[in-house]
This record gives structure tokens, sequence and C-alpha cells, in this order.
């Protein structure tokens, strides 16, 4: 094949950057451009650009015949050498410029054929250098670690969230229908598709956090065998769920029930991180918005709730922390405020711990005092539930004395058990 030089290259698609293709004018007014590639007294075919259609001759006004781009590409084409890497990448370009999209691709890849460091011509091919290698976008994109996800790019460790997050939504729908199953009063069959779920599940990680999200489902029996799904569960997961059930569950029977099955399984750690969720909790009350604090004293006054019914003496320092609970509320005023008022409460026996009664309260969270300074108003709030729980676990009564309880406390000098490192299982 005879090489044709590039100045004549780039002087036939000067040419034909002027000369366009042949047009069909027709009589609504439209025009359709290209190459006619066959004329009938019934109709007229042309190929454009993006494909060829065939039209009838009734619906033609004129026909303005020109060298179309598409012609004139397919013209020179064949006149490059397969190793010119300039006359391609120059023909690529001009195709570009006249709208021949996949003839400039094609071209483009030709000129990386010749020249496989041609960078420009990666360039127009959408090609990044990574690592020293040109390489595609999407090939670049999961050398780095990402992975396409519904059109956009994301890590590893997202795609592993969204596929986790689908399968735990999938485990919640199931999981909800059994819910309603027993909100509607269908008690026996709720408690199958419960049983059925979670009894031998392969994904025990997914079906817990399915569990957790409904946990608040306003079916009491639903509840319950969420509870208790929880405990046949037996992993890491569905023991933190049951912690998350004690700090969040207002009913005392289902109360009752987490603290069962989280006994079952390891009893002291379920102590150990109540007590440890309940010091996070007092110190978040001080950093939180105004309209979240009272949602974080009732997970405290619940999560007391619980240490009693736990029945462990190692919740006891904790408890005496929870006596007196300190809450900031930030508010504009210009001077100190003082309220004080009498603390009245109705105690009532709910059960027994160990052979010691436990006893619960008809109010909690009684404000005594209220002191103010120029951004915020400081209220102490009593905590029955800590008060109770303290009562149940050592017999002893020192009420809301917190000086006397860790003197109680300091006299026994009692040995904690090891935080243990595993589950029992």
């Amino acid at each position: 094949m005879t090489r044709i030089p590039i100045a004549s290259i780039v002087l036939s698609l000067l040419l034909a950057a002027v000369c366009r293709g042949d047009i069909l004018h027709l009589k609504n007014g439209n025009k359709i451009e290209g190459q006619i590639t066959s004329e009938g007294d019934a109709d007229v075919r042309i190929r454009t650009t993006v494909g060829s259609v065939t039209i009838k001759r009734d619906d033609i006004e004129r026909i303005e015949k020109k060298v179309s781009p598409l012609q004139q590409y397919e013209n020179t084409a064949g006149t490059i050498d397969d190793d010119d890497s300039v006359g391609h990448y120059t023909l690529g370009m001009w195709c570009k410029e006249n709208g021949l999209k996949k003839q400039a691709r094609e071209q483009f890849l030709k000129t990386l054929a010749a020249n496989p460091e041609h960078v420009d011509a990666h360039k127009e091919l959408g090609h990044v250098l990574h690592a020293g290698k040109w390489m595609t976008e999407e090939e670049s994109m999961k050398a780095k670690g990402f992975v396409l996800h519904q059109g956009r790019w994301i890590t590893s460790k997202e795609a592993e969230g969204v596929v986790q997050k689908t399968r735990q939504d999938d485990w919640r729908a199931r999981l909800k229908s059994a819910a309603d199953t027993l909100q509607a009063g269908n008690l026996a069959a709720g408690r199958k598709l419960f049983n059925s779920i979670t009894a031998s599940t392969p994904e025990p990680a997914a079906v817990a956090a399915a569990l957790v999200s409904l946990a608040e489902h306003p079916s009491a029996e639903a509840r319950k065998e969420i509870v208790k799904a929880l405990g046949r569960l037996r992993t890491p997961e569905a023991f933190d769920g049951l912690i998350e059930v004690l700090l969040n569950e207002k009913s005392l029977e289902i109360a009752q029930a987490a603290v069962t099955e989280a006994r079952k399984i390891n009893g002291k750690r379920a102590v150990r991180q109540l007590t440890t969720a309940l010091n996070d909790i007092r110190f978040r009350i001080s950093t939180a918005a105004n309209d979240q604090k009272p949602a974080l004293v009732r997970a405290v006054e619940r999560g007391c709730l619980a240490l009693g019914l736990f029945g462990d003496d190692m919740a006891v320092p904790e408890l005496v922390n929870c006596l007196v609970i300190e809450v900031n509320y930030a508010h504009d005023v210009s001077s100190p405020t003082k309220t004080e008022g009498p603390l009245t409460s109705t105690t009532t026996p709910f059960g027994t711990v160990g052979g010691v009664p436990i006893e619960t309260t008809t109010t909690s969270s009684v404000s005594i005092t209220t002191k103010s300074s120029d951004t915020e108003i400081v209220r102490f709030f009593y905590n029955d539930e800590a008060s109770s729980a303290l009562r149940s676990i050592t017999g002893q009564r020192f009420d809301f004395e917190r000086k006397k309880w860790l003197q109680w406390w300091a006299a026994r000098k009692p040995v904690l058990p090891p935080e243990e490192d595993e589950f029992d299982m």
C-alpha cells in the first residue's frame, strides 16, 4: 500500500469539512444529511452517522448531492498504513470534529496499535495513567480498589456495606411480616415465622441487625419474639442487640425476657456492657442537644432497671453514679436562679431477684434544684430506678445518699471478675 503524506491527508480532510454530505430537503422543512446509497422511483435510502434510513420520494422536495463526511472518511481511512500512528490520530481528530464518534474511536485505537505510548490518543479514549500504565477509567478505578455500583464508583468497604444493608433489608422485610402477623392477632403463625427465620439462618449478623431495627415495633408480642430470636442466634451481634433492647424497652415484662436471654449467653458480660453503656450515655447527655437529653435520661433509667433485674453487685458503682443525673440545658439567661421542691414518690413491688424484692416507683426524674449561668441551666434529676436497683442488689437502703453508698462499697472491698475476652456461647 502506498503511504499518503500527512500533509495530503490534512488537506483532504479540510476539503471534506467544507463539502458536507448529500442532503435530502423534505417537504415539511426538515433536512437529512448523509450519503445516498440507493435511489428508486418510490424512495431514497441514505446512510447517516447514526444509521441508514429510507425516505419516500413523495416526501422529498429536492436532493442536494455532495461528498459526505462519512464517504470522505471511508475514502481516506483505507489509504493510511497500519503503522502510521500520526495519520490515524489526525484522521481520528477530524472524525471527532465532524461528528463521526464511532470512526474517531476506531482511529484512536489504531493509533495506539501503531504506537502504544501515544499520549494524546490515550487521552482521547479516556484512558488514565495509573502506576506507570495506561488503562481505561474502569480498569484504573478497579486497580484503586473501587467498585461500580448503580453508576458510581464506591470503595470496596462501601460496597460491602451496601451488600450487607441489602441483605439486612431483605431479612427485615421477612421479619416485619412476621411481626405484623403477630400484631394482627395471629400468634401461632407469627411465632412460627419468627422461628423459621431465626432457627438456622445462614446470615446471623444481618438477621440480628434486622431484629434490632424492629425492636420498637408497636406489638408487644412481636417485641417478645424479637428478644427470643436474638437469644436463639447466640452471636455477638445478637448479644449487643439485647443490650440495646434493655436501654430502650418500655415494657418491664419484655425487659425481663431480654435479661433472661442475655444471662443465658453471658450474664457477667451483659452487666459489664450495660454499665459501660450507661457511663457513655451520661457523658453524651452533657453534649447532646436540648431535645435529645430527655431520651438519654430515660435510657439511663431503663439501663438501671435492667441492672437491677440482673442482680449482680458488680453494677453497684455505676448505679451509684446514676443516682443523680446532671443535665445541662442551653439557655440564654443573665442571672442565676434556684428552685427547690419536695421529692415525692410511690413505691410498689414488682418481683424479686435472688430472693431480694425489687421495687419501682410511679415517679422518676424529679427536678430538685436549678442553677443557671449566662449560657445554660443545670438540672439535677433523682433516678428512682438506680436507687431501687441498688436496694434490690445489696439489701441496703441509703436512698439517694451517694456518699453512704460509696462508703458501704469501699468497706466491702469486692474483687470484680476480669473482663471476659470471649463470649460463652
